[in-house]
Parts: structure tokens; sequence; C-alpha cells
């Protein structure tokens, strides 16, 4: 399919503009979609420094946000794909991109997928050379996965073609090869599963944010059962120990954190320097912090936000910029502009990404 962006209706809604603001311990900056009723899912950093969101509503498009930290950032449509919904966006090589895209259900439990409707792209990008302008766009889609009802999370494996895709509904990540189009089921635990046969989309999601930053472990969170979990991995993909004799792997699964307290747990990053996890707590409209001091995990602590609060409502994904080709201790973490949970059980705003300097933590 052909790059398609476009200069007229919800795009001349989604304006941006920067605003500053305090939040307890930390201090942020966003930029926000003009508009009510919009949702940001996913994000990711290029080598530049620039953004990419992917949206889940009102429909499934890839926008970049230019100079992030600048007073003259901007926000550009970079490509509209078939769907109603983008989630998981991932680099595999500079500037070059995986992102899932899918229909959401429009009826029954929103949180559930349109089975048929998965596509894995790749979206590769190359500088405009007029500020404020998108940048030049190639986008092939790579595969179909008719057998995923709700891809969400993506995670790339360091030095190979593939990445792991982990579809909430099925409890299950799956190895995909960028280059061939092959996938086979990689990961799957009774960590990984959702709570069985629900109506709630609280628990209709297991697996959800995925990372694998290169330390030999899997890092994945479940929406259901609000909990953060590690387990090893192989260089190139695969459990650390093979799948037993009913097809799930025998890899021990580590619990990193366990948190009741939000409705259910969304994507993460973790910061490389010393393996501590910043986790988005979705509705419950609060940033987590889990350090990591030496072999052990802190327990999490609210950085920003409150269930009360707009500060970073219904945060979705989170992940540290760069600068000069090297990661910052800025993070941009992004929101559904409390769409999930209304603060107070009226309260929405506009989609955001909220940067926060974490450089004193």
């Amino acid at each position: 399919m052909a790059c398609r962006p476009s200069s007229t209706g919800l795009w001349k809604l989604l304006m941006s503009f920067w605003a500053i603001l305090l939040a307890d311990l930390v201090a942020c900056r966003n930029s926000t979609f003009g508009a009510n009723g919009t949702w940001i899912e996913n994000i990711a950093v290029r080598q530049n420094g620039d953004l990419l969101i992917t949206t889940a509503f009102p429909s499934g498009n890839l926008f970049l946000v230019q100079n992030p930290m600048s007073p003259q950032s901007s926000m550009v449509p970079v490509f509209v794909f078939p769907t109603n919904s983008t989630n998981g966006i991932v680099e595999t090589l500079p500037d070059t991109f995986i992102v899932v895209a899918e229909n959401i259900s429009q009826s029954g439990n929103p949180a559930n997928g349109v089975q048929g409707t998965d596509q894995v792209w790749e979206v590769t990008l190359t500088n405009s050379t007029t500020p404020g302008n998108p940048p030049e766009v190639v986008a092939r889609k790579i595969t179909d996965m008719p057998d995923a009802p709700r891809l969400n999370g993506a995670a790339a494996i360091p030095n190979t073609t593939a990445v792991l895709l982990g579809d909430s509904q099925l409890g299950v990540a799956f190895r995909l090869d960028t280059v061939t189009g092959q996938y086979t089921k990689a990961f799957q635990f009774p960590e990984t599963a959702p709570v069985p046969n629900s109506n709630s989309s609280d628990d209709a999601l297991g697996l959800n944010g995925m990372k694998v930053p290169g330390d030999g472990f899997f890092y994945f969170s479940n929406a259901a059962s609000r909990t953060m979990y590690r387990t090893a991995i192989t260089a190139d993909g695969f459990p650390a120990k093979p799948a037993g004799t009913n097809g799930t792997s025998t890899n021990p699964v580590e619990t990193i954190a366990r948190i009741p307290s939000v409705p259910w747990l969304d994507d993460f990053d973790v910061r490389v320097s010393d393996g501590s996890i910043f986790l988005t707590g979705s509705t419950g409209n609060v940033l987590l912090f889990i350090k990591r001091t030496g072999s052990s995990y802190e327990a999490p602590v609210v950085l920003a936000g409150a269930v009360d609060q707009l500060t970073v409502a219904t945060c979705t994904a989170a992940v540290f910029g760069r600068s000069n080709g090297k990661t910052t201790p800025t993070l941009f973490v992004t929101t559904g502009g409390a769409q999930g949970a209304p603060v107070n059980g009226t309260v929405i705003e506009p989609a955001k990404v909220v940067a926060i300097d974490t450089s004193g933590l």
C-alpha cells in the first residue's frame, strides 16, 4: 500500500502544542492532540530524537513529533493504515520500524480484536528537506497474521531480523522474521494469559508490554494480573529452555512486581544503564517506577500522576529519548486522554505525549 498522508479532515484536528507543568517528583512537558476522543497507543524514538506515535482511536495512524523538546516542535502525519487501530511499534534498523495494525471491536468488549484483521508492517523513514514536513516514507506489509486475534506489543530481538509480537487475547508471543514473513509461537506461559472468559476489559488482555533490552531476558507486563515479569531468552529470540509436551515453554518466569492497586498494566521501558523499569498504569492514571539495585528490584512507586489527575491519564506506553545517537534521561509517556476511564467520572482531554526528566532517579 502506498503512503497516504493528508492535510485534511482528521489531520486538521490533530494540531500540536506545548505546555509546561509540574508533576510529583519530576518535571513534565507535554505535546497534545487538539481534539478529545483521541488515543495514542504506543511510541518509538528515531535516531535523530523525533518520536513516532501510533493511534488506537479514532483510526490507525502513524504520526511524527519533530523536535519534541523544542517550543517549535511539530506533529505531522506519516502513514495511514487500512485498519481502525495501530498498536506496537519498535525499531529494528536505524529509522526502520515494525508496526502492528488491526481492527478493534466496535461492539461487545472493546478490548477484543477482530479475528483475521491483524497485519504487521515495516515503515522506513528518511528525513524531509523541508522543516515541518513529513519525512519520506517507504512502507510494506510484511504479513497478515489471521490466527492472532489481538496483536498488541512488539519487541525487537537485538542483532537479528526478528521481532516478538504479543497477542493479548491468546497470551502468546510470536516470533516473526521480518525478512521472510514467517512466524511461529515462541513464548506462552500461565503468566502471559488473560483472565479466562472475562467480560471485563480490565481482565480480557494478558500479555501486554514487551521489551528485549539485550541483557538475556524478555521482559513483559500482564494487563489482567497487574504483574511485571521477565524470563530468559536466547540470542535469536526463543525461550532459553525448550517447550514442554503441551507446547508451553518450561522457562522459569521471574516475578518482578505485582501491582494490584492499578486496574491494569500497559507498556514500559527498561533503563539500560541499571535495569530499572518505567511502567504505565493505564486507567490508574499513574506512571510507576521499579528501581533495580544490584540483582534485585525495589517495590514500585508512583512517579507521576494519580487516579484523579490528568497528568498521565490512561497512560499507554513509555520510551527513553535520544540525542546525538545516545539515550537521554528524558522519558516520553503517551496517553489516551482519560478515554479509558474519565477522571472523576466525566473529565477527558486530548491524547498527549508527556516528557519526564528522570535524571535524578
